[in-house]
């Protein structure tokens, strides 16, 4: 059987992309994989690693390069409204590459790339669209609740916590997306969003995706894109910035995560624990790849930066730590310094001694009245402070 993948990135994830070929040649080894990059910065040196992953599994692969400028109406209206460029042009490819894709497809599953495929995916690729316009994975929606959803139902569908599916994982019908989306159905939309100001709300790509799509799709349970919520994840995804992707670090069964996490990143030490076993599973497939011991240099150099990163930062909270008791213990001696005035903390040689400052007591008439509210319901007496 025969099956075609689409894959969009950056130069900046690109070298991460032999992995995820090499998660899906693993498991579907009897079949012929058509994969389409679609990209205009990465670099011959990775585009020739992507090749030679591709030539391993006996896989095609064919580049597409859209013109200059063709996705600015996604990527520029969002930088200027939002305020920021996390987020670069080829992340929004995947909602109009059926313009740049061969007409002799009638199908094609799209896949970030920070995923792996750990199994058979025919269920989901071979579905019936009816319809509908996509296939997704039910991971916001009824289907999630049965793992606590986490979806806001009181938010439009277009914004973070109010979506329906992950964009990282979407099997397109094209022949409908040829006949009804194209740039001027999403310039519309924009449009629109912008005069009645809600295009600063929306979920970037997955924003728009959900809008578009949540009442055109096929649903399926979220084996097919799964944190490890399945019993059996045919699709495993690595949601989260950094340093949540699984090329950040090389955990080992000894990995300290203490070591490894800011002091009070009490989300940030969830997530690393409950990845640990999603990265075993990419390094499995990165370690087939080409690249891969290079990826795991990386790793190592990213694992040992942060493990010193975290443990200055550990000994400067704990600084901090104590020159902010040793400030709550002047303040209420006298000091006046109090909440509401500047935080800096002179040395206690340029400080009024405690006992002479009990007999000549300085006035403060602009004392913060959330610092008073918080000293009367504690029945502090007013000469503390």
């Amino acid at each position: 059987m025969a099956m075609n993948l689409l894959i969009t990135s950056d130069d900046r994830q690109a070298a991460y992309i032999p992995a995820l070929i090499c998660s899906i040649c693993e498991n579907h080894r009897s079949e012929q994989i058509s994969f389409y990059v679609m990209h205009r910065k990465i670099g011959p040196e990775i585009i020739g690693v992507i090749r030679r992953t591709c030539q391993r599994y006996n896989a095609d692969m064919f580049e597409i390069v859209p013109p200059a400028g063709a996705f600015t109406m996604f990527s520029g209206e969002m930088d200027a409204i939002r305020g920021d460029h996390r987020f670069p042009e080829e992340t929004y490819y995947h909602l109009l590459a059926h313009r740049y894709l061969p007409d002799k497809l009638d199908r094609i599953l799209y896949l970030d790339v920070d995923i792996v495929v750990n199994g058979n995916v025919h269920g989901m690729y071979d579905c019936d669209f009816g319809d509908s316009f996509v296939a997704v994975a039910d991971r916001y929606g009824n289907l999630a609740t049965k793992h606590g959803s986490v979806r806001n139902t009181s938010r439009p569908i277009y914004r973070f916590g109010g979506n329906r599916f992950n964009s990282g994982v979407i099997l397109y019908n094209l022949q409908k997306m040829r006949d009804y989306i194209d740039e001027d159905f999403f310039r519309t939309i924009i449009d629109k969003m912008k005069k009645n100001g809600s295009l600063r709300y929306v979920c970037w790509d997955e924003g728009f995706a959900n809008l578009v799509f949540h009442d055109k799709a096929v649903y399926f349970d979220d084996v097919y894109n799964s944190i490890f919520q399945s019993s059996k994840p045919a699709i495993i995804l690595h949601a989260g910035a950094h340093p949540f992707k699984p090329w950040q670090y090389h955990l080992s069964e000894n990995t300290r995560f203490e070591d490894m996490c800011y002091p009070r990143s009490v989300g940030r030490k969830k997530w690393m624990l409950a990845a640990k076993p999603i990265n075993a599973v990419w390094w499995k497939y990165a370690m087939m790849a080409p690249n891969g011991s290079e990826l795991l240099r990386e790793a190592e150099q990213n694992a040992e930066e942060c493990r010193h990163g975290a443990k200055s930062m550990r000994e400067k909270n704990r600084r901090l730590e104590m020159v902010r008791k040793r400030e709550v213990t002047l303040r209420f001696s006298g000091c006046p310094n109090v909440p509401g005035r500047s935080s800096k903390v002179s040395s206690l040689k340029n400080r009024t001694p405690i006992a002479l400052r009990k007999e000549t007591r300085v006035e403060i008439p602009d004392i913060d009245q959330s610092f008073l509210n918080w000293a009367n319901d504690r029945n502090i007496p007013a000469q503390n402070y």
